[in-house]
């Protein structure tokens, strides 16, 4: 279970967000603040915030940029232009509002994905190749994933690595390291170049493509 708080001051606002954290089997909900001052009782033993940025006394930003223990933040705001500067948190999202529940189930997987990985400390997984076959694959070693129908594609620097598992099956056991940027593709976030508005470059000078529903997310991470 993830112990998570949402701290926004428009309580309205987020009654969606509340029931669908408060109904996540994942999810060990503490409940909503609309003050920093009501969070900060409770901060030590959150590990996944949802946070606004814009509010009275002291904005999201400020907040956690003095907490001396930090939990996974996901920033929700109606500002979208708030995500570049919210880079300097490393947020493992940024949904504007209003929230899509789409969004906040993806954060909440990459916040399970993160507290396991950083548990059993793994660098590595398994991956069927074929019946009898499993492979051992370091995540630093893979550049990026792509779908083919019923089976996935491991791109490393060398070589390729067949599996027959979806996307969305791969997707859960990466550490957060690795970014969706389209339906077909997801990218080991330490090879990537640059970005612009159609693809994305990886540092051999690969291109990945970019859709639309991924750019907000991309620049969050990025």
């Amino acid at each position: 279970m993830i112990k998570t708080a949402i701290l926004d001051d428009n309580l309205e606002e987020v009654e969606e967000l509340k029931k669908w954290l408060i109904d996540h089997p994942s999810v060990d909900f503490a409940g909503v603040f609309d003050s920093a001052i009501g969070v900060q009782k409770i901060i030590n033993q959150v590990e996944l915030l949802f946070c606004d940025i814009e509010m009275p006394g002291i904005n999201g930003f400020d907040f956690i940029r003095g907490l001396k223990r930090k939990p996974q933040i996901v920033f929700v705001s109606s500002h979208g232009e708030y995500a570049i500067d919210s880079f300097e948190f490393e947020p493992i999202h940024f949904i504007q509002k209003p929230a899509d529940q789409a969004r906040v189930l993806e954060a909440i997987e990459r916040a399970k994905n993160l507290k396991i990985n950083r548990a059993s400390r793994n660098e590595f997984m398994f991956v069927k190749e074929s019946a009898n076959n499993f492979v051992k694959v370091n995540f630093k070693d893979i550049l990026f994933i792509s779908a083919m129908d019923d089976f996935v594609q491991i791109h490393l620097e060398k070589s390729r690595i067949t599996s027959y598992m979806r996307l969305k099956e791969i997707k859960k056991r990466l550490p957060s390291l690795f970014v969706q940027t389209h339906r077909s593709f997801i990218v080991n976030l330490h090879y990537v170049f640059s970005l612009n508005t159609k693809d994305l470059e990886l540092k051999n000078g690969m291109e990945i493509p970019v859709s639309s529903g991924y750019k907000m997310e991309i620049k969050a991470f990025l």
